[in-house]
């Protein structure tokens, strides 16, 4: 192999994972770019003036190899970006993905500069929701995950980001075992929420995360519903509560957010024009 320049290699990549069948063969092409040039996430690969030699068009190869068999990018490489950072990432743990930055751009705007205030994060897979709110508020941060390879990592990414004084993490089932006179501004999530039906046909690479960190139930709602039932109590009066979902909200769910004392303020939007976050405030 002779050495190509790194844009050569970015177009290269983008066919090949195309071939592959990868969901996002852009941004995973950008992703290997960036791993084995070890340039910033708001460069453009296009510009840049770099060749990639012969050791590091092996490394790409042996990632190529182990993607034709399903496994993320993220997992291969150990890491993954959102909104600007690098967080790590390992197998087992929920990838960030970018439709979830609308969520943090909402909590942003709701909190300002975040003086004074909280927020607790829940099913926080690898931190990024709260890490990254810490960093663009002043706002204290909270994160909780069921699982413990996901608090592992959660933690470890608050080390790696200075964020140990900023932000909390701890495993656990959901809002329970925190103390009922414990109250947030905010409570955030992107829960588990792809329905029963729709696992089956889930691209290889999603399907290779775990499981229990994508389905929601028969509806995709089952999380969304405990989140909901369990966060009045640990919100402040005027607090809001901010989660993903899929799209398509099931019969009656208007009724049980009422009687959960909530109200419908908004749903957002992501940059495709599907319906990603519902916005519930506290009446």
């Amino acid at each position: 192999m002779s050495p190509v320049s790194a844009k050569d290699l970015y177009r290269c990549l983008i066919l090949r994972l195309s071939e592959i069948g990868a969901v996002s063969p852009v941004g995973d092409a950008r992703l290997i770019i960036e791993h084995i040039a070890d340039i910033g996430t708001m460069t453009d690969i296009l510009t840049v003036d770099m060749s990639i030699d012969d050791e590091k068009l092996e490394i790409v190869e042996g990632i190529l190899e182990e993607r034709k068999n399903g496994r993320p990018v993220q997992y291969i490489i150990g890491w993954t970006n959102f909104y600007g950072r690098r967080f790590e990432i390992t197998d087992g743990v929920f990838i960030p993905r970018f439709e979830t930055e609308v969520l943090v751009r909402r909590a942003i705007e709701i909190l300002g500069d975040g003086e004074g205030k909280s927020i607790v994060d829940v099913c926080c897979g690898a931190g990024a929701i709260a890490i990254t709110v810490a960093f663009e508020t002043n706002a204290e941060c909270f994160a909780v995950d069921i699982d413990r390879t996901a608090v592992e990592i959660a933690r470890t990414n608050k080390w790696l980001h200075g964020m140990e004084k900023r932000v909390s993490i701890w495993q656990g089932n959901l809002l329970t075992g925190i103390k009922e006179d414990v109250k947030f501004d905010l409570v955030l999530s992107n829960p588990p929420y792809i329905k029963a039906v729709d696992m089956e046909n889930l691209p290889a690479e999603v399907r290779y995360e775990k499981l229990h960190a994508l389905h929601g139930g028969e509806n995709g709602f089952d999380l969304i519903k405990r989140i909901t039932a369990e966060s009045r109590k640990h919100l402040i009066e005027g607090g809001s509560l901010l989660m993903e979902f899929g799209g398509e909200m099931p019969d009656g769910f208007d009724a049980f957010i009422s009687d959960c004392g909530f109200k419908l303020r908004d749903i957002l939007k992501d940059l495709s024009g599907r319906d990603r976050v519902l916005e519930l405030d506290v009446i």
